[in-house]
């Protein structure tokens, strides 16, 4: 317990200096984080990512959707000892929601007002497909008076394109695998990357970032696993997010030390700069 606090100590002197040397705070920069499923807030705490929650799931309607599972066999490279493993079964339910959700709520991450489709640069993250639909970043952002969608909830959705590789880990980019379907007002199935989105829809504030492995009748399972999810934005700042199954405690204190780190170089290098 002394050993925790010490750390505990030196994480808030860290913080401390950061802010002292920057006269005010900053969003962090190369902020990392370990993700357990443990660690997902359920739907009305995630609360459309405006609670302050970094992470969720989508947790209705039972038993339709269900928050992902962990794995100790399998990961990404580079992000040992596991993963996020979906684990829909294929079995049909009315309006289609079947499918494993990992929420992610940008300006809590980032510790930021809002974040920006234009502040966004790109969404990458590794999967390993074994069969089915693999894992898709879906986008929604804030509702507003003049919202382009009829949804009462929020104002566009980007569907970006599923990843298709078979039986290895890959990393994919949303930017590359672009969009196939924008819902507003209307429907945009053109591929569309985030250059075009930033022009069209760059001021829309983003609720969340969906991942999600799903169920469809083309293709009645989803047997995927996730891990090394990173948010890129414009500035250069980055969020990485390390998914496992359980987390060892010390690893839970180290990469909690690097993103207090990260936050205070980032500080002192924008005031340096």
């Amino acid at each position: 317990m002394k050993r925790f606090e010490i750390l505990l100590g030196v994480a808030a002197l860290v913080v401390c200096f950061g802010l002292a040397n920057s006269g005010r705070a900053l969003a962090a920069i190369n902020v990392s984080y370990v993700v357990t499923p443990a660690d997902l807030a359920d739907g009305s705490t995630f609360s459309n990512g405006q609670a302050g929650a970094k992470f969720g799931y989508d947790a209705g309607p039972s038993p339709a959707v269900s928050p992902p599972e962990g794995s100790v066999t399998q990961y990404a490279p580079g992000f040992a000892s596991g993963s996020f493993y979906s684990n829909v079964q294929g079995t049909a339910v009315s309006g289609g929601r079947d499918y494993t959700s990992f929420r992610l709520a940008p300006k809590a991450i980032f510790g930021v007002t809002d974040v920006t489709i234009g502040a966004l640069s790109d969404v990458t993250y590794w999967t390993k497909l074994e069969s089915g639909l693999d894992w898709q970043v879906k986008i929604y952002t804030e509702k507003t008076t003049n919202g382009g969608s009829s949804s009462t909830w929020y104002d566009h959705r980007f569907n970006f394109a599923w990843p298709t590789t078979v039986g290895s880990w890959n990393e994919w980019s949303a930017n590359t695998l672009k969009t196939n379907w924008i819902k507003g007002t209307g429907d945009d199935f053109t591929p569309r990357d985030f250059e075009y989105l930033h022009t069209t829809y760059g001021t829309e504030k983003i609720l969340f970032i969906d991942i999600i492995a799903s169920y469809a009748t083309a293709s009645p399972t989803s047997y995927s696993y996730l891990d090394g999810v990173k948010l890129t934005l414009t500035n250069g700042d980055t969020a990485t997010m390390n998914l496992e199954a359980v987390p060892e405690p010390a690893t839970i204190i180290v990469w909690s030390l690097l993103g207090l780190a990260a936050v205070g170089f980032g500080a002192w290098r924008r005031r340096a700069a």
